[in-house]
């Protein structure tokens, strides 16, 4: 039985196991939230209150003994952490960055002929395939086909390689590997690259990390305990600050998890007591 007891009797029903999901959404100018996204499965979410206190320390008497003890700062912090990790927007809680959508991939225009796009190859290596030549900044083709990918030794005439004898590719990471056993192109060589236009290529999505020194949003946990009947809760945190914690564990035998910590914020855009923390649920006594 979530809610105020009004009955006087305590209620195997107000035992909890805690259950729910986190939505999160950016504050827009007046500080309320917009549209709220759900971040996934949350393996784990606490809540701390951290209090500190002043004593003063009366002398008056033979044993010097505490008459009062003031409350200077309470502070909400926090952390959960995130399983679905294949969403982009978690990655970029954890980093600190923003995501961008639908990049513009150059297989989708193709790459004209870079002459020198290796200035000298090393052979039993992989290479990125991308529109400026290595060594430079390009922007990164993926989901190429292997047809379309033309690599020349760069000569007088140049000279046509041939796949599976002198390279392999990697068509969904846009990526090539000079076989050590190349027959038509040797080490210390230029190689060129040119890369035909694919229509049907697809855009791509990226995190970039560090972008951003924090990140503030309302953070909503909606509660569902099992204990009793499913009986849901909202919490409603109206200003939390997040940041990615810990480690990141690329290469594990368990499900990846990200942490991300939380301070919980004032927000003047509320009345005062609602400013920080509100829990609230359907009174059915």
């Amino acid at each position: 039985m979530a809610g105020i007891n009004t009955a006087g009797v305590a209620s195997v029903q107000e035992y909890k196991l805690g259950r729910g999901c986190i939505f999160l959404s950016a504050l827009d100018a007046n500080g309320f939230p917009g549209a709220y996204r759900d971040i996934g499965n949350v393996s784990e979410f606490n809540v701390t209150v951290e209090t500190e206190t002043l004593e003063h320390v009366s002398s008056r008497q033979g044993t010097r003994v505490v008459d009062v003890e003031i409350t200077t700062q309470q502070k909400i912090t926090g952390s959960f952490s995130i399983d679905n990790l294949g969403d982009f927007e978690n990655l970029a809680l954890f980093f600190a960055g923003e995501t961008q959508d639908t990049i513009t991939n150059p297989a989708l225009a193709g790459i004209t002929e870079i002459d020198t796009y290796i200035a000298s190859v090393v052979l039993g290596r992989w290479y990125d395939v991308q529109d400026a030549a290595i060594g430079s900044i390009g922007n990164r083709a993926m989901g190429i086909v292997t047809a379309d990918l033309t690599l020349e030794k760069d000569g007088a005439p140049d000279v046509l390689l041939v796949l599976n004898t002198d390279y392999t590719v990697d068509e969904k990471m846009g990526r090539f590997f000079l076989l050590s056993t190349a027959s038509n192109i040797a080490a210390g060589d230029a190689l060129n690259l040119t890369l035909a236009a694919n229509a049907g290529a697809k855009t791509l999505d990226r995190v970039k990390a560090l972008t951003l020194s924090s990140l503030t949003v309302a953070l909503k946990f909606v509660e569902e305990n099992p204990a009793d009947a499913d009986k849901q809760s909202e919490w409603q945190f109206r200003q939390t600050r997040l940041r990615g914690d810990g480690d990141l564990p690329l290469i594990g035998d368990e499900f990846m998890t990200a942490s991300i910590a939380f301070t919980a914020e004032e927000n003047t855009a509320y009345v005062a007591g609602e400013r920080f923390l509100l829990v609230t649920t359907v009174d059915d006594t």
